[in-house]
């Protein structure tokens, strides 16, 4: 029987108590990946003229996205595991990072085509392997086999994450009604709560295999 679970509300209360704890750290990584991006955009704007320099920037928005969620997952997992990182600590070195960008590249593929076929399929994809990128950013998994072991974290709570995920959908969407100032706290409140989602998982996953049995020891003739 699978025994797995979380409690929704005890990952939300989690991700509100860690918040206050790391509030500086929070809001500057938030200014910090908001700053880049309005950077990115604003360059954008200026090059509407020119086709090929609207596209790289939106290359580089794209990549630069990709860099501050890996970097969002690494703050929300030390923070679980209360450990005290300076912010330099938490920039990736380029081998997680392309790492973790194919992996997103991958995961987007498979959900979009699952959309592509019917909607269900596709939401069904994306909660069965949600929890790719944590694995990769953990550095517990390769981007290949980051997806057979979401789905093996995923088995049997796949209802409740997709609950889960609805509701940090609709948490950060009123940050956004806030003039968008609300996601300085809705966006670390959702990470730090999806932190205790997959670390708990990840541990009662472990719990469930079964002992490794050594053979018995060849006796003395």
């Amino acid at each position: 029987m699978n025994a797995k679970t979380f409690s929704i509300g005890q990952a939300l209360e989690f991700g509100v108590s860690t918040l206050k704890r790391n509030m500086g750290m929070s809001i500057g990584i938030g200014a910090a990946s908001l700053g880049t991006m309005l950077i990115v955009n604003g360059l954008a704007e200026t090059a509407q003229d020119h086709a090929v320099l609207v596209m790289g920037f939106g290359l580089v928005s794209q990549l630069v996205q990709v860099f501050w969620s890996l970097v969002w997952i690494r703050f929300a997992l030390s923070a679980y595991d209360a450990q005290v990182l300076r912010p330099r600590e938490l920039v990736p070195d380029s081998k997680l990072y392309l790492e973790y960008l194919a992996v997103s590249l991958l995961y987007g593929l498979v959900v979009i085509a699952g959309l592509f076929l019917l909607i269900i399929p596709g939401i069904y994809l994306a909660v069965r392997y949600g929890l790719v990128g944590f694995l990769v950013a953990d550095g517990r998994s390769d981007v290949l086999s980051s997806f057979p072991k979401s789905a093996a974290l995923t088995r049997g709570v796949r209802w409740r994450l997709f609950l889960f995920m609805v509701v940090v959908t609709l948490l950060n969407f009123v940050g956004v009604m806030f003039f968008g100032i609300g996601l300085f706290f809705t966006v670390p409140i959702s990470m730090f709560a999806m932190a205790l989602v997959y670390r708990r998982l990840a541990i009662q996953a472990e719990s469930e295999r079964p002992p490794i049995v050594a053979p018995p020891s060849p006796q003395p003739a």
